[in-house]
């Protein structure tokens, strides 16, 4: 980490205190504008003791709970609500009810802000923040924008469903090297979205400020690297093209039952590139040396990012799952455009050949 001085270090800090500071503007500006509006957040959404909209008994438990701090879980709320709308669909048409769900959603997301914005949030918060985004989003679908949060919190349900040790401090605290890693790989497998989570909401606490993966090999490096942890893997490319120059450096094929490939390939531009190249990824059988017009089977695909948004000299993941039941012991790989029925590839580094080929081991 030599190339990640204390002012590396700094410039985190600094950008966190902005970001708690838009939060606390962000609330400031929240409860003014809907005082203004009519409702505060940090109040009640609903004067259940007089009921002056008639609502029924069941309605007013569900919010006096809420209130009390007795409900706060996406899980729980739903299915009252479920069951709430089950017994009176009636209130689904009421217009005075639906102010009252719409005022939820906007308390649900100041609690959300409040809790990001506390002395104390972490990873340990992160289910409950998720749950706050979920079910603002719920109450008020027409905004945008706690959509996108709601989307973003919600990558956390997915990996802690699949790695339940991530949700606590003590299943965190036996996570090795490896175990991270898979954390990583299933955000950075999954879209836009999760990727963004995992790169401001998860790598920092999992790996902390001089992350140490020393003991990973160089797939899991570069897949660390794309990721965006701040890691120099030392890479030796297994092929370079030329024009724009793009380093192969990583290349791994997992065989999954029911005769499926896990096929993960990383690049690293070494220029600028401005066009989005898909892959050739081509299995060679025994009668078959990979070159263009030869039999083969192709499974090509597109990078997980688009190549003209590769960043110089991070390395770039591609990873597609292709059904081919015997082992893959030769394949051939490259980079192309394509304009209608031609392909256009980017050549090997001095060579005349468009495709590398590469034996698995």
């Amino acid at each position: 980490m030599a190339d990640y001085p204390s002012h590396f270090q700094l410039g985190v800090s600094y950008i966190m205190t902005i970001v708690r500071l838009r939060n606390v503007i962000s609330i400031v500006l929240a409860i003014s504008c809907l005082s203004a509006c009519g409702y505060n957040p940090e109040k009640p959404v609903y004067n259940t003791a007089d009921n002056p909209k008639g609502f029924p008994d069941k309605a007013l438990s569900i919010l006096n709970a809420m209130e009390q701090g007795k409900l706060n879980t996406l899980d729980t709320i739903s299915t009252l609500f479920a069951d709430l709308y089950m017994t009176h669909p009636d209130l689904l048409d009421n217009s005075d009810w639906q102010e009252v769900v719409d005022r939820l959603g906007t308390r649900f997301r100041y609690l959300a802000e409040k809790l990001r914005d506390s002395d104390h949030f972490n990873i340990d918060d992160y289910t409950q923040l998720s749950d706050y985004y979920t079910l603002a989003a719920f109450a008020r679908p027409e905004d945008t924008s706690l959509m996108r949060l709601s989307e973003l919190f919600g990558c956390w349900r997915d990996v802690t469903a699949r790695y339940p040790r991530l949700d606590n401090a003590v299943g965190r605290s036996t996570m090795n090297l490896g175990d991270k890693i898979a954390v990583v790989r299933f955000l950075s497998y999954g879209d836009s979205t999760c990727r963004r989570f995992d790169r401001e909401y998860v790598l920092p606490p999992l790996f902390g400020d001089k992350p140490d993966v020393s003991g990973a090999d160089m797939v899991d490096q570069a897949l660390l690297d794309f990721a965006g942890l701040p890691v120099k893997p030392d890479y030796q490319p297994l092929a370079t093209f030329s024009s724009p120059r793009i380093d192969l450096v990583a290349m791994q094929i997992t065989p999954e039952d029911s005769g499926r490939q896990d096929v993960q390939l990383f690049f690293v531009p070494r220029d600028t590139v401005t066009t989005d190249y898909r892959i050739a990824f081509w299995i060679n059988t025994s009668d078959t040396d990979g070159k263009v017009g030869e039999s083969r089977f192709p499974f090509d695909f597109d990078p997980l990012v688009p190549s003209s948004h590769w960043k110089l000299n991070r390395a770039a993941a591609a990873h597609q799952t292709v059904e081919y039941k015997d082992k893959i012991e030769r394949l051939s790989v490259g980079l192309y455009k394509s304009y209608g029925a031609r392909l256009e590839f980017i050549p090997l580094l001095g060579t005349d050949s468009n495709l590398v080929r590469l034996h698995v081991d």
